[in-house]
């Protein structure tokens, strides 16, 4: 009995340890997540330039999670569409930010993110800020609202979202992160009564140090010697061949001679004072990426205690900015990429240092890419590529309605890729009659050189499409009473544009949704290249995994291959309790 008893008890010992070896064990999640976007940083950089990467880029795609086919699935691929998705994981159908601006139904353009200026009035001591910003034009619940939900009694967890934008901070930060731009007006960064009672000190402090709007020259030195392997590329000189013929500006922005002259006299004659904005020059060099970065660090050193989860997004937008003015083959575009591959390192390694190497998760990704100036295009001998201008085009469109219909002014205006119909004059209209106007507007765009897919919004809501398709990805972004009463699809390297020079990113095609993705956090997340296609969206939905908290209550999406997690899925907040929490109506 006694051998028995000891045989039982070493039999139900081995079974307990096994028992607990196989339990899952929970590790915390990471003290600091920060989530970095660099807008318009399209894939083809990565293939372009990856050889010659020696900093954070190198580093990342060496060592973290990488994935090599991620894209956005979006139709129109704009700034406040590309971040609110990395924001809330969802389509644009639901988060309802479906471009950067749109017409409502009373004939009034709207920005993405404007507000009531009472409740939600930017903090400035200028008469120039009677404007509100807020989230309230973003239908749903994001990550980041998640995770402020998440905090524990005397344990808030905290969230800060910073860009030169108000749509990129609001966009991925949410309706309860702490979100901060810049203003242009004043050049100052600043928030708004939405997410502060007040503009916190720290924020004043940085405005005050730093002094953007007192700048009076800027220099853009190159990152490495002109003549060196970094800059020998078959288009890189386009732009000079051309005197900048096709740019939105007729002189480069970096330095006559590796910075030794300044490039803007601010107040003078040159030809390189940019008159119309003072700001402008300055939004688009690397010294504004750089100033962000500083502000982010400022945002860690008066926020982050190093004990909480701390979630911080950063969006930088100059690349985005200067692709506009010179595209993607340009000098300008290559260098300013160099000077962030730097740039970051240094953040990285602040981040690291001041949360421990182990307790940082570092995401790098992208809010869309960015098409090849059109006639750059013709000039490599893609003769199919065209620019559309939509001006013409709209008055062309009243016309034909006036001389067959005698009706003025059908056609309101155009933004990204949607026209826009005067609803006032629309509406009241007979079924039969506005069938008849859009059929006979949409055979005049149809035939149009450059145009692939003209719709009306009721005609591709009723579409069926594979999720693969093209075409899909403008179906997934249409909302009532915000998109446009026809929706253009241009062929490849084709952009409809009010823009007469530079370019764009306005289409579904691979230049435009294809962006780097990369994960990293050191012993966790590592030395994985992922080869297969996966969804930006997706993004937020893998980080409330690995954080341990709710994912968005809109996302149709699953998390990313690859990533494996320590803790299980964590059942959503009711959507009762969001709306209630957040005040969507």
């Amino acid at each position: 009995m006694i051998s028995l008893s000891v045989k039982f008890k070493k039999l139900l010992l081995g079974l307990i340890l096994i028992n607990f070896i196989t339990l899952p064990i929970f590790s915390k999640p990471p003290k600091l997540t920060v989530v970095m976007v660099i807008d318009q940083w399209g894939y083809e950089y990565i293939q372009k330039l990856k050889n010659n990467f020696n900093y954070s880029f190198k580093f990342l795609i060496n060592n973290g999670i990488f994935y090599s086919d991620a894209h956005h699935p979006h139709g129109t691929t704009t700034t406040a569409t590309g971040h609110t998705a990395i924001g809330t994981g969802a389509y644009a159908k639901d988060h309802g930010i479906v471009l950067n601006s749109w017409f409502d139904p009373d004939g009034k353009k709207v920005c993405c993110n404007d507000d009531d200026p009472k409740t939600t009035a930017v903090f400035c001591n200028d008469k120039l800020c009677n404007y509100g910003k807020s989230a309230k034009k973003i239908m749903v619940d994001g990550f980041a609202d998640q995770f402020v939900l998440a905090s524990e009694p005397n344990k808030a967890r905290k969230s800060f979202s910073l860009s030169y934008k108000d749509r990129a901070a609001i966009g991925m930060g949410g309706h309860l992160s702490k979100n901060i731009w810049f203003d242009d007006k004043t050049g100052l960064f600043t928030s708004s009564k939405a997410f502060f009672k007040e503009l916190p000190k720290w924020v004043t402090r940085f405005n005050k140090k730093k002094k953007i709007s007192k700048l009076k020259e800027i220099s853009w030195k190159l990152c490495y010697p002109r003549k060196s392997k970094y800059y020998r590329f078959k288009d890189i000189d386009i732009n000079k061949k051309t005197d900048y013929k096709f740019a939105g500006y007729k002189f480069s922005l970096i330095s006559p001679k590796d910075g030794e002259t300044p490039l803007v006299h601010k107040g003078g004659e040159d030809k390189q004072s940019y008159k119309q904005d003072k700001y402008q020059i300055f939004l688009k060099t690397p010294l504004a990426n750089q100033i962000l970065l500083d502000l982010s660090k400022q945002c860690l050193n008066e926020n982050f205690n190093g004990t909480e989860n701390f979630l911080l997004f950063v969006s930088l937008s100059p690349l985005d900015w200067l692709g506009h003015m010179y595209g993607p083959q340009s000098i300008e575009i290559t260098d300013m990429i160099y000077h962030l591959d730097k740039q970051i390192k240094d953040f990285f390694k602040f981040a690291q240092k001041l949360a421990g190497k182990k307790e940082l998760l570092f995401v790098l990704t992208a809010d869309h890419g960015l098409e090849p100036i059109p006639e750059v295009m013709q000039l490599e001998d893609y003769k199919k590529s065209t620019r559309i201008m939509v001006q013409p085009l709209i008055k062309q469109m009243n016309k034909i309605v006036e001389d067959k219909y005698k009706i003025a002014d059908i056609v309101l205006g155009f933004s990204t890729s949607m026209f826009y119909l005067n609803q006032k004059i629309f509406n009241p209209l007979g079924k039969t009659k506005q069938n008849e106007i859009l059929n006979d507007l949409k055979t005049f765009l149809k035939g149009q050189k450059g145009a692939k897919n003209i719709w009306t919004f009721d005609e591709l809501k009723n579409l069926t499409f594979e999720s693969y398709q093209l075409e899909n990805f403008y179906k997934m972004q249409l909302y009532p009473k915000r998109s446009g009463q026809l929706i253009c699809q241009p062929q490849p390297y084709c952009v409809f544009t009010p823009y007469s020079t530079g370019t764009s990113h306005r289409s579904a095609y691979d230049y435009d949704t294809h962006v780097p993705l990369m994960l990293y956090q050191k012993n966790k997340y590592e030395k994985q290249v992922i080869n297969e296609r996966v969804w930006i969206p997706q993004l937020p939905v893998t980080l409330a995994r690995i954080l341990g908290i709710a994912k968005p209550s809109a996302t149709p999406f699953e998390p990313l291959p690859g990533i494996k997690f320590d803790s299980p899925e964590i059942v959503n907040t009711t959507m009762e309790k969001i709306t209630d929490l957040i005040g969507i109506n």
